[in-house]
């Protein structure tokens, strides 16, 4: 009798160690919960994240949050020792936020299996030399997350290709912050006549000119409005709710 109230005892405790285990797949990262499962997960800057790291935290399932360093400040970034493909199984994350040493397109492979995806911030200025590692071919990837509402992109070196292609796979976007030298007005036109839901928009780029601003006053919905001109603010402006 003793023996069998051992062996359940014994039994249990490893049950909850992995129930435990479950809910909080790898010790690194600050975890949130929500009805006793993992709801976010924060890794900072520093953070080096294994491949058997990425298994686990794919397995997740119950994640609706990811950040990964700073994505606004490109040297507080996480390292990662295996592409991101694994996470393509999340299929309730709505929210993904990444800064990753040496950033190439094909870190942001998995983005179209996302479904829900809503929010999506990155750092595109983070590669070797100080050279921008992702390219307009990325937006292959984003504009196929058609549940996107905000696209957060700093720094990076994309042309009026990229602009073309994500407004033309994403017009339901409401937030577009990019900011890149070669941009044009002609990127500029594009966001205008694709993008009518958008509320906020923050842009920057060497070549930008009043007149291709102008056009922006045809999107009906524009709340938040950012335009810069190398270190010139030619457009300000935010509508009072």
């Amino acid at each position: 009798m003793n023996r069998l109230i051992l062996t359940i005892a014994a039994l249990t405790s490893a049950a909850l160690t992995l129930a435990v285990f479950g809910q909080q797949p790898i010790a690194k990262g600050l975890w949130a919960h929500k009805d006793g499962k993992p709801n976010s997960v924060n890794f900072e800057y520093g953070t080096n994240l294994t491949a058997r790291d990425i298994e686990s935290l794919a397995a997740c399932e119950s994640l609706t949050e990811i950040v990964m360093g700073n994505a606004a400040v490109d040297s507080e970034y996480v390292t990662i020792e295996r592409d991101l493909i694994p996470l393509a199984g999340l299929k309730e994350l709505q929210t993904l936020h990444f800064c990753i040493d040496k950033v190439e397109d094909r870190f942001l492979n998995f983005i179209p299996i996302l479904a829900n995806i809503r929010v999506l911030e990155f750092n595109a200025d983070n590669g070797r030399d100080d050279r921008p590692m992702c390219t307009d071919q990325c937006a292959d990837f984003i504009k196929e997350a058609k549940a996107l509402r905000e696209l957060v992109i700093y720094d990076g070196c994309f042309t009026d290709k990229f602009v073309e292609t994500i407004t033309r796979g994403l017009p339901n976007l409401e937030k577009l912050v990019i900011r890149s030298p070669q941009l044009t007005d002609e990127s500029l036109r594009l966001i205008a006549d694709r993008c009518k839901k958008l509320k906020s928009l923050s842009t920057a780029s060497d070549r930008f000119t009043p007149e291709g601003i102008s056009v922006l006053d045809k999107l009906p919905n524009l709340e938040e409005l950012s335009v810069w001109c190398g270190l010139r603010q030619l457009a300000l402006r935010k509508k009072d709710r």
